[in-house]
């Protein structure tokens, strides 16, 4: 493993490339591992249990993305414009190995679940662009800013886990309620609002400063990479809201109707009475 001393936060020079494999492949194989626990965890007799054991791995992996993003963006954004377009910290590269060797150990998992043929393509296709990113920032050693603020977003996946245990624990209507408009707070600030912060900070900077981020320097398929992943996602996620806010109002109201009935049958009976 890298230690922080051998990592500047401001530097173009990228690690040894034989570490970065080799830790690459070590996320990956303990990822599948965390997988393959999971689904040992699991109940034989569960409707879905590849879905159940991902969830399951999903509620370690997703914290553990969202504290080192937060993390990296904090200290990267320390360093100004160069530090943001240049830089790199050891917890942003965590960060990286995490999330890419949880995305490989995905793809036999997106495979196996339970899902339609077009939300697994969408999976694949978030996947691999992201994955792609991440691959040439950690080969890079540099630009960890970026993808540690977008990476901030799996924050709302905490929310979401929460909603399908909530629903497959039968927990009190009311908790999952709460949690659903966590969830759609968190989907709001941290995927709509932070991917458009995302792009309006890129072309930004880039172009008020392209000697110190060095934009001009970057390769043409990572000028339309880097962007057109957020863009990908933001899309994805502006779908994934609106069932989001619809399944919110739905839970919502139901909450609404049941006490209204509830109440009226309690006037009928002391009316009665």
């Amino acid at each position: 493993m890298l230690t922080p001393l051998e990592f500047s936060l401001v530097t173009l020079t990228p690690p040894d490339p034989n570490i970065i494999v080799y830790e690459l492949v070590l996320s990956t194989a303990l990822c599948c591992v965390g997988q393959t626990i999971c689904w040992l965890l699991t109940p034989k007799d569960a409707k879905d249990r590849v879905h159940l054991a991902d969830l399951y791995f999903s509620c370690l992996w997703a914290p553990t993305l969202s504290f080192t993003a937060f993390k990296a963006t904090h200290e990267l954004n320390q360093s100004g414009v160069e530090g943001r377009w240049n830089g790199g910290s050891y917890t942003a590269y965590i960060f990286l190995l995490v999330y890419i060797g949880g995305n490989f150990a995905h793809i036999p998992v997106t495979i196996l679940k339970k899902q339609t043929t077009l939300y697994k393509l969408q999976m694949f296709l978030h996947h691999a662009v992201s994955v792609a990113c991440g691959i040439r920032g950690l080969f890079r050693g540099g630009g960890h800013f970026y993808a540690s603020l977008s990476g901030c977003c799996e924050l709302s996946t905490v929310f979401l886990n929460n909603l399908l245990l909530f629903k497959e624990w039968q927990v009190d209507k009311r908790l999952q309620a709460v949690n659903g408009v966590l969830l759609w707070f968190s989907f709001l600030i941290l995927r709509l609002v932070l991917f458009g912060y995302w792009l309006y900070l890129y072309f930004t900077e880039s172009a008020a400063y392209p000697d110190i981020t060095g934009y001009n320097k970057l390769e043409a398929y990572e000028k339309v990479l880097y962007p057109g992943s957020v863009m990908i996602l933001t899309g994805f996620s502006v779908k994934w809201f609106i069932s989001i806010t619809k399944g919110m109002i739905k839970t919502l109201t139901h909450g609404q109707d049941k006490a209204y009935k509830a109440a009226s049958e309690e006037l009928r009976t002391r009316k009665e009475d």
